[in-house]
């Protein structure tokens, strides 16, 4: 009996080595960061025919807007957001590498905003603006792109103020400039439609402010750059406050008007004594600039 049972385990053994099959193992390499992440860089473009941000240089056609040594964009993947630098300085194309060596997840779409501190869930035009002589600081432009080329939308225009002093002699060096519109938000939340900023809140103002006191000059204009959303102003106030705590108000006496990615100039001679009283002074409206004048 016990024969029979070791004859009968051998059979079995000899039938499972039989129907065994081999099985052939290769190597291959996978590069799984390939399969996942995109190189770490991205070129961006900004919208030609534009009138802001990093640094402004006039042109025949206008005002061409220039990344800057320094700016940073950001970049998202889903939800999944990457800062991104250039060290490309005055030009409109410029090639930006992640910031300390970062990769972002591969994406179908990805949607990029400057200034970096934009944030796609909660994006917020500031309240409170800096003055750079010559430029428009974090002028807010966005890009939507399949591809690690981003071409940028300009998201708002520019109210540029050329102010200057009416009486040779006077002195006048100012601190801050705020601007309103009855009934128009020009700051807050808002939502991007046919890639302009549309702010949800009303009768919100910004304000311009100089960390030093800027001077000015009865022979000279000097330039002070504020970036609020593309509409019609009816009217716009201004306030401009020196250094000494003085303020000059002004309201226009029409629409004034900013389109998206344009300029609209406004040219202002402020005196000594007119509005030191607190009253405000009218503004004329043209048909191509604002300017600014005693009645």
């Amino acid at each position: 009996m016990k024969t029979n049972n070791i004859f009968l385990l051998a059979a079995a053994i000899a039938l499972l080595a039989s129907c065994t099959s081999t099985i052939e193992v290769y190597e291959q390499t996978v590069d799984l960061e390939a399969l996942t992440k995109t190189p770490s860089t991205f070129t961006a473009s900004i919208e030609t025919g534009a009138t802001t941000k990093t640094s402004l240089k006039e042109t025949d056609e206008g005002y061409a807007l220039n990344w800057s040594y320094g700016d940073q964009i950001k970049v998202y993947s889903g939800d999944t957001a990457v800062l991104f630098e250039t060290s490309n300085s005055y030009t409109t194309q410029a090639t930006f590498t992640s910031v300390d060596n970062a990769f972002l997840p591969k994406a179908d779409n990805y949607v990029a905003f400057y200034p970096a501190t934009l944030d796609k869930d909660n994006l917020t035009l500031p309240a409170k603006q800096t003055w750079v002589k010559n430029s428009v600081s974090g002028f807010p432009m966005y890009a939507e792109s399949s591809t690690r080329s981003l071409a940028f939308r300009n998201l708002c225009g520019i109210l540029r103020f050329r102010l200057n002093l009416k009486e040779s002699g006077s002195s006048f060096a100012v601190s801050s400039i705020t601007i309103s519109s009855e009934g128009k938000g020009m700051s807050g939340a808002f939502s991007i439609v046919n890639d302009a900023a549309v702010v949800s809140s009303t009768d919100t103002d910004v304000t311009l402010e100089c960390a030093t006191a800027v001077s000015l000059y009865s022979s000279s204009t000097t330039d002070f750059n504020i970036y609020v959303p593309a509409g019609v102003y009816n009217p716009l106030k201004v306030k401009v406050v020196a250094s000494d705590g003085v303020e000059r108000n002004y309201e226009s006496d029409g629409a004034v008007t900013v389109s998206r990615s344009g300029m609209t100039s406004v040219k202002l001679s402020i005196g000594t004594t007119s509005g030191a009283d607190g009253s405000t002074e009218t503004i004329p409206v043209t048909d191509v600039d604002v300017n600014f004048s005693e009645r």
